[in-house]
């Protein structure tokens, strides 16, 4: 096989992978191809890896900590165990850092740790540590959906089904560009709140759960690669199209768009790390805004034959580009 990772993308590898997984992973209640896998005890597993210059970088900003950093680390994976309604239980981390790498800011980071799990109800097990040419963190998480909840896969999206997201996305996205780049006059606390946003995101896995519980049938993944790539991933898997009719922007968002000079809504539909839940579902929209509490919710699209993402945008139908972040591009 000739190329290199650099033409075969993560799309590729994965196609790759494909037949391979799936023979894994045949019989198990949810196998390859979701945001968690689920074992016959109903046991939802998920990972993810951040690392320095690629996921995260030691801005000049007083709410870069290591603190923060371990906090996203935790909650990146605990927004996967949302997406299908689980309750976290245990952890395992895998910690790799130059060896020249300050003890303060080490303990600064198992501290952020040890908060961000207690906050979830996580027990951290363990782990491995590794000495690496730049910080390189992998947490392992398992939780666990119990009997006789269904799954929330991502391909059981249907015609005629109403797509939300919660919360406000594309606010991570703004607060990735504030932090990259100078922008003109904006009030601390929008900054604040966006750049929080991005770096120190926090999750609700009770808000999971009441929808996995309330809203069945229900497709649901978390929101990570913003909205236009994960309602194609949703499309995709359930073999459907996608509508986009209204995306909401919230106020700090318009405000730190104004400021960069970007538009709210390529931010909301190609931002990313957002860590919100994105479900598509034939229940009420009052259902939805019950199930859905103090949690802001918006209705933003609706499901269709056919396949893709498109957006309605003064009466036009376009189809929308995947736009996701390309680790080997």
């Amino acid at each position: 096989m000739s190329g290199t990772m650099r033409d075969l993308k993560e799309g590729g590898l994965l196609s790759l992978l494909g037949p391979m997984l799936r023979r894994h992973t045949a019989g198990l209640p949810l196998g390859t191809g979701d945001d968690v896998a689920i074992t016959g005890d109903r046991l939802v597993w998920t990972i993810d890896t951040m690392v320095e210059g690629t996921h995260f970088r030691w801005y000049d900003d007083p709410l870069c900590t290591p603190q923060a950093i371990a906090s996203k680390l935790v909650a990146s994976n605990v927004s996967d165990l949302c997406s299908k309604g689980a309750t976290p239980l245990w952890a395992l981390l895998s910690f790799g850092v130059p060896a020249d790498t300050p003890v303060g800011r080490i303990a600064g980071f198992f501290e952020g740790l040890d908060a961000a799990c207690n906050r979830y109800g996580l027990r951290l097990l363990g782990g491995d540590t590794v000495g690496a040419p730049q910080w390189s963190l992998t947490l392992a998480v398992v939780g666990h959906l119990p009997e006789p909840l269904p799954i929330a896969a991502r391909s059981a999206a249907q015609p005629c089904m109403c797509v939300y997201t919660t919360g406000w996305p594309g606010e991570s996205g703004a607060g990735f560009k504030l932090l990259n780049r100078t922008a003109a006059e904006l009030h601390p606390d929008d900054r604040a709140q966006l750049i929080r946003r991005h770096l120190a995101p926090e999750v609700d896995p009770a808000l999971g759960r009441r929808l996995v519980e309330r809203l069945a049938p229900l497709t649901m993944i978390d929101l990570s690669d913003g909205l236009a790539k994960d309602c194609g991933e949703i499309a995709a898997a359930s073999g459907v199209g996608i509508v986009l009719e209204s995306i909401p922007v919230s106020e700090a968002l318009a405000a730190g768009a104004a400021a960069l000079g970007e538009d709210p809504i390529r931010l909301a539909l190609y931002g990313g790390e957002d860590y919100e839940l994105l479900f598509c579902t034939a229940a009420p929209e009052a259902d939805v805004r019950a199930a859905a509490g103090a949690t802001p919710v918006h209705r933003i699209g609706s499901v269709i034959e056919g396949a893709g993402v498109f957006r309605s945008v003064d009466g036009r139908i376009e189809r929308l580009s995947g736009g996701a972040f390309d680790h080997f591009g």
